[in-house]
Order: C-alpha cells, then sequence, then structure tokens
C-alpha cells in the first residue's frame, strides 16, 4: 500500500515539476519576444535620424 502511496506522490511531483518547467520556459519566451520587439523598434526610431 505504502508503495502505492509513493508512487503517486512521485507522479503527482513530477506532473508539478514538467508544469513549472512549461512555465519557465513559456514565460522566458514571452520576455524574449518582447525585449526583440522592443529593440526592434527602437532601432526602427533610431535609424532615420542617423542616415
Amino acid at each position: 500500500m505504502q508503495e502505492l502511496i509513493l508512487e503517486s506522490a512521485n507522479i503527482h511531483a513530477n506532473t508539478f515539476y514538467s508544469t513549472v518547467a512549461i512555465v519557465v520556459i513559456g514565460s522566458m519566451v514571452l520576455v524574449a519576444g518582447v525585449r526583440a520587439k522592443l529593440l526592434f523598434v527602437l532601432v526602427a526610431a533610431a535609424l532615420p535620424k542617423h542616415l
């Protein structure tokens, strides 16, 4: 019986960690996308002044 409890706890832990990993990776991608967009806007705004 105890093995079954440990098994289910282990599955719950794995699910939790994979969910956290997905959220972390997703937010990192989102932040990178926002930074790239901001950088692009800044570059686009700065270029005509130099040319």
